[in-house]
Parts: C-alpha cells; sequence; structure tokens
C-alpha cells in the first residue's frame, strides 16, 4: 500500500509523456499537411502560368495567320487586331519568369525606335500604316536582339515576295507597279520566331 503513491505518480508521468507525443503526432502531421497543401498551391499557379504564357503566344500566331490572310484579301491589316497584338503582351509579360520591369522599358523603348523609324517610311510612302502598326505591337513581345533577328527574316521574305510579285505583274503584262501585301512577310518571320518554340513546348 506504501508504493501506491509512488505508482500513481509515475502512470501520471507516463500518461503525461503519451500525451506530449500525440500532441508532437499532430503538430507534424498539421505541419505536413500544410507543406503538402502550399506545394499543391504553388504547383497550380504554377501551371496556371504556363497555360496563360504559352496561350497568349498561341493567340498571337493567330492573330498574325488573320493578319497576312486579310493583308492578301484587302492590302490591309486593321487597327483592331494590331491592338490585340499590343494589348495581348501584358498577360505575356506578367507570366514571364525572368521579365523585370527594366526589361519591359527596354521592350517599350525598342517600340518606341520602331515606331519612329518606321514611322518614317510611312511618311515617305515606302511602308503601309497598318504594316508600321503590327511590327510596333510586336516590338513589345521581344528584346531589341530578338527583335532585330526577327526583322532580318522579315526583310528577306518580303524582298522575296517583292521580286514573285514584280516578275507576275511583268509577265502580265500590267502597267504601274503591283501592290505588295507586306504584311504576309512580317506575320510569316513573327510565326517563324514565335511558333518554334511554341511547338517545341507543346511536344515537350
Amino acid at each position: 500500500v506504501r508504493h501506491l503513491p509512488h505508482l500513481d505518480n509515475r502512470v501520471r508521468r507516463q500518461v503525461a509523456a503519451a500525451g506530449q507525443g500525440i500532441g508532437h503526432v499532430k503538430s507534424v502531421g498539421l505541419h505536413g499537411g500544410l507543406v503538402t497543401l502550399s506545394s499543391t498551391i504553388a504547383s497550380s499557379v504554377g501551371q496556371m502560368q504556363d497555360i496563360i504564357h504559352w496561350g497568349s503566344v498561341a493567340v498571337l500566331c493567330g492573330l498574325l495567320i488573320v493578319a497576312a490572310v486579310g493583308d492578301i484579301r484587302r492590302f490591309i491589316i486593321p487597327n483592331w487586331l494590331n491592338a490585340a497584338v499590343a494589348l495581348l503582351v501584358v498577360p505575356f509579360w506578367l507570366t514571364s519568369a525572368n521579365l523585370g520591369w527594366a526589361m519591359v522599358g527596354w521592350q517599350l523603348l525598342t517600340a518606341g525606335c520602331v515606331l519612329l523609324l518606321f514611322g518614317g517610311l510611312f511618311a515617305a510612302g515606302w511602308m503601309g500604316g497598318g504594316d508600321v502598326k503590327l511590327l510596333v505591337a510586336l516590338a513589345l513581345w521581344l528584346p531589341w536582339l530578338l527583335f532585330l533577328k526577327m526583322f532580318l527574316v522579315i526583310a528577306v521574305l518580303g524582298g522575296l515576295l517583292t521580286a514573285v510579285l514584280l516578275i507576275a505583274h511583268r509577265v502580265r503584262k500590267r502597267e504601274g507597279a503591283p501592290e505588295i501585301p507586306y504584311g504576309v512577310a512580317i506575320a510569316a518571320g513573327a510565326l517563324l520566331t514565335f511558333g518554334e518554340p511554341l511547338v517545341k513546348h507543346l511536344a515537350g
């Protein structure tokens, strides 16, 4: 009987230790659940950003095809289409991993330089207004070096297109100079620039 209090205290300590162990297990389980939930949310956000990013590129490619077809049929690239290309860059910017405000500033500066340069060509009557607006809108999407590479492709394609149409014009013995749908060359050069990474992303 004398040992009963001692036994009672030992039981109490064991019960208390067991309670602490259960509490620790619950704490670890709760922490693990929060970590798993946080990882799931981060993964979902990343997937959504990826969809928006490449979805913007896909819509851009669709708009470029519409621009090329419209320029062939009517020799006009409508203002709404150029505005759509320009505005579509906003979700593209927001979901670009390595694009900071400094880079956005440089791309705006690139677009401004393109506007000044090709706006002068438009004023001289060497380019159409829709072509200039489309180039300015596309300049928002690319750093200046990539835009320069794209424009070199556009220049080559535009030269080939002009040569083909001039030859066809002379063969048909038509008077005056033929109209050149230069928007086709712009759209083709841009599609080559944006389409390749899009296809690789979808294939991967």
